[in-house]
């Protein structure tokens, strides 16, 4: 029989599981959920904290938005990477354009750097509410802020994102 070091610890993670891997389900796809969810343990274990066993299911909810967050994060700025090299390697083909035609990444570049530009808030609320589709309540709970700052940070990110459109035309 193995030894566990934390054999409360894990008897409240195992109670905690399934509540914590059906939040993370409405983050991300259900094989990525289990991932957070596991992650978000070990990384509460390794902050070597003294009191993980009286720790709320909440706090380990926040741990797994962050993660989602980041998991989001990453793979806009991996697809982001990938079609900078991409286009790269098409400039060749687009050098035979006219000038006064806009080359077709135009839009595409306009928006990248509008969305490298928002802020925290803005990002999280308008991934959150339009990208992974949650109400602005949920959003606001699975971020610990108020609704109105929800809605006020997807707007203004939307409006950003409007005028990088209107700019191109």
């Amino acid at each position: 029989m193995r030894h566990m070091p934390f054999p409360g610890l894990t008897s409240q993670f195992a109670a905690m599981r399934p509540g914590l891997v059906s939040y993370a389900s409405r983050l991300v796809d259900a094989d990525s959920a289990e991932d957070l969810v596991q992650e978000a343990f070990v990384r509460a274990l390794e902050s070597g904290r003294s009191d993980l066993s009286q720790l709320p299911e909440a706090y380990f909810r926040t741990i797994v938005r962050n993660l989602a967050m980041d998991f989001f994060g990453r793979r806009s700025r991996d697809r982001v990477a990938a079609e900078r090299m991409h286009s790269r390697g098409g400039a060749r083909e687009r050098a035979d354009v006219p000038q006064e035609v806009p080359a077709a990444g135009t839009l595409d570049d306009d928006i990248r750097v509008r969305l490298e530009e928002l802020s925290q808030r803005q990002w999280e609320s308008l991934v959150m509410t339009v990208v992974l589709g949650l109400t602005e309540r949920q959003a606001a709970s699975a971020s610990a802020v108020s609704r109105a700052a929800v809605t006020g940070g997807r707007e203004r990110a939307l409006q950003l994102l409007r005028q990088a459109a209107q700019s191109v035309n």
